[in-house]
């Protein structure tokens, strides 16, 4: 038989396990239905930054000078106002709904209209990026263009904070944008052209540059993605939480030894 010292000791383990089991399903809930692109940036070396989606959308140093950093979950890419790395095509469909977000460390200058991830082009307007509003250092709007005009309100944009890990993520459902800043909604605003879609681009995607050049970006990159629909609010926490493998759903045996790993781990310190 257990004695009591014995007993006490399994249930509290057993109560840790599942706390920490019931503590992580809160969030996670990504699917990864209707995704074009993940870029993990976990390479270290080299200069490709591969596409974990499976759509094969590498991304491939273009013009040296990016460098591999420590990221927010494993490596990143640091970029000094040059250089930029490419995908072969424009990754972006022309879809109405879609969800676009990264981690960014961003640096305390940068070069005017700079752009962090991008496919935009004109003419015509077309194309979405994440694109800093002119000279406002590390406020970051959204260029959207449907064929016609640009298409983001001009007070949907997100200030980062300059030197620290930032969460921005932006979401097209229908005609609303929600701009996110750490898992928060910070803006929301109505779109021109609510049912019309993204143009479709020509220019390859890129990060930290766009398609004529001359705006690259000044930071550390982590964790890009992009979707062909509007994650839930739930999502982008979880990937917030957890970061992009994290977030996405696993088996309860799975979860059950990683949470074991965990229990092992902290016991030792």
């Amino acid at each position: 038989m257990m004695s009591g010292n014995l007993r006490v000791s399994v249930l509290f383990v057993v109560f840790v396990l599942f706390a920490m089991m019931v503590s992580d399903l809160s969030y996670a809930g990504l699917s990864l239905d209707k995704v074009l692109g993940i870029w993990l940036f976990d390479e270290g070396k080299g200069t490709i930054a591969k596409d974990s989606s499976g759509n094969g959308n590498d991304a491939e140093e273009a013009m040296k000078g990016p460098l591999w950093a420590k990221g927010k979950f494993g490596q990143g890419l640091k970029f000094e106002q040059k250089g930029w790395y490419d995908c072969d095509n424009p990754v972006m469909t022309e879809t109405v709904n879609f969800t676009m977000g990264v981690w960014c460390l961003p640096a305390d200058k940068q070069k005017t209209w700079t752009n962090i991830l991008s496919t935009h082009q004109e003419p015509p307007r077309r194309g979405i990026s994440f694109e800093q509003t002119e000279n406002n250092v590390n406020t970051i709007g959204l260029a959207l263009g449907n064929g016609a005009d640009w298409a983001a309100h001009p007070d949907f944009k997100v200030k980062m904070t300059t030197d620290k890990w930032n969460h921005i993520v932006v979401v097209r459902d229908g005609g609303t944008g929600y701009y996110y800043k750490n898992g928060e909604v910070v803006s929301e605003q109505p779109f021109k052209g609510p049912k019309k879609p993204v143009a479709l681009p020509t220019s390859n995607f890129r990060i930290g540059n766009w398609v004529l050049g001359g705006r690259e970006w000044n930071g550390v990159v982590d964790e890009a993605f992009l979707f062909e629909r509007a994650l839930s609010k739930d999502e982008i926490k979880s990937i917030f939480k957890l970061g992009l493998e994290g977030a996405q759903p696993v088996s309860p045996k799975d979860r059950a030894a990683t949470c074991w790993g965990k229990l092992k781990s902290w016991r030792k310190d």
